[in-house]
C-alpha cells in the first residue's frame, strides 16, 4: 500500500510516528507521501526521509501559510528539491480562509514554476477555488505532473483534470462522509477516474477530533486499511490486485511514468 498524502511530522506524539514507520512494512505499507505545509516542516521532513526510505518528502507552502512568508522564501524552498526523490506539496488555493487570494495565487504559481524547473510532482490543495485553479492547471499541465489531493470537486472538473493528464486522491475522511457527501457520489467519481491516475490517502493526523480522541499507530493502520477496503469494494476489485495497482500508480506519479 501507499499513503499518498499525510503529515507525519505533525503527530503530537513522536513515539507514535516511530511506531508507524517501524511497523509499516509488516502491515503491507510501502510508501508515505509526507507533505509539508510550511517552511518550518522542511528540515524535519528532510531528516525523516534520510532515516526511512519509505518516506517521500513533499516540500511546499500550504495556502493557509502563504500570507506569512519572508522575502527570499522561494530560494530556501528550492534548495530542498535538489537532494533526493521528492515532490512539491502541499500547495494550492483555498477560499475558505481569510487570506488574500492574490497572495495565495502568487505563492502557488511560484511553487508550480519551481516544480516545473526541477521536474517534481506536485500535490495540490483546492477548496472553493476551482474557478481560479483550473486556468493555472491548464497553463502548467504540459510542464508539471500534478495531483489534486482529497478530491471533492464535480464530475465535470474531474473530467477536465483527467484530460489534462492530472491525478487525484480520495481520502479516508471522504469515505467516512466527514464532508457530508453522499457515498454514491463518491463511488461515481472513483469509477470515473482513469485507473492509472488515482491514489488513496489518509491525511493523518488530520482525521478530525470527532473521529479519534487520541492518536495511536493502530488507529492509523486501521484508517489506511479501511480506506483501501472501501475503495476496492467500490470498484469491485480484489484487495490484493487493488493494492498492487495503487503501488504501481504511486511510483508512476512519483517518477513520471503515467499514461497521460
Amino acid at each position: 500500500m501507499i499513503d499518498a498524502h499525510l503529515h507525519l511530522q505533525h503527530l503530537p506524539d513522536k513515539r507514535v510516528l516511530e511506531e508507524i514507520l517501524r511497523s509499516a512494512s509488516s502491515r503491507g505499507l510501502n510508501l508515505f507521501f509526507c507533505n509539508a505545509i510550511r517552511i518550518d516542516d522542511f528540515e524535519f521532513l528532510n531528516e525523516l526521509a534520510s532515516g526511512y526510505s519509505s518516506v517521500v518528502p513533499f516540500y511546499g507552502i500550504h495556502p493557509w501559510a502563504s500570507g506569512k512568508l519572508e522575502e527570499g522564501w522561494d530560494r530556501g524552498f528550492e534548495k530542498f528539491l535538489k537532494e533526493r526523490v521528492c515532490g512539491v506539496g502541499e500547495i494550492g488555493l483555498d477560499r475558505s480562509k481569510e487570506i488574500d487570494l492574490s497572495v495565495q495565487t502568487a505563492v502557488f504559481r511560484r511553487q508550480m514554476e519551481i516544480a516545473a524547473i526541477h521536474g517534481k510532482p506536485v500535490m495540490i490543495h483546492c477548496v472553493q477555488a476551482w474557478g481560479e485553479m483550473m486556468p493555472i492547471l491548464r497553463e502548467y499541465a504540459v510542464r508539471v505532473r500534478f495531483l489534486l489531493h482529497a478530491f471533492r470537486g464535480s464530475s465535470e472538473i474531474l473530467s477536465e483534470i483527467m484530460k489534462l493528464g492530472g491525478w487525484v486522491t480520495f481520502s479516508w475522511k471522504l469515505f467516512k462522509q466527514k464532508y457530508n457527501e453522499p457515498f454514491e457520489k463518491v463511488v461515481k467519481l472513483i469509477r470515473q477516474v482513469h485507473p492509472g491516475r488515482f491514489l488513496l490517502e489518509t491525511d493523518f493526523p488530520y482525521v478530525g477530533a470527532k473521529v479519534f480522541s487520541t492518536l495511536t499507530a493502530e488507529q492509523y493502520f486501521e484508517c489506511i486499511e479501511e480506506t483501501y477496503r472501501i475503495a476496492a469494494e467500490a470498484l469491485g476489485t480484489e484487495p490484493d490486485e487493488f493494492k498492487e495497482r495503487m503501488k504501481r500508480n504511486g511510483k508512476a506519479f512519483l517518477h513520471g511514468t503515467s499514461d497521460r
